[in-house]
């Protein structure tokens, strides 16, 4: 007793199919968003404090000499 599979079932399907794929995608562009923007914070501070340091250890010396 087999069921006969009609054009609106298979529509239906394709449909529900087509929801979920949307809703994972959404998810997974908005952690990739999220993730995007903290690597690049992290990177930023980085820099930033890689830089600082590098101007600590090469400071201007200036000697004064009288005569």
């Amino acid at each position: 007793m087999s069921q006969r599979v009609t054009r609106e079932d298979l529509e239906n399907k394709l449909r529900e199919v087509q929801e979920n794929l949307r809703g994972a995608t959404e998810e997974a562009r908005r952690s990739g968003t999220a993730l995007a923007i903290g690597l690049f914070l992290v990177l930023l501070g980085l820099a930033y404090f890689l830089g600082r340091r590098a101007g600590h250890r090469r400071g201007i010396v200036v000697e004064l000499k009288r005569g």
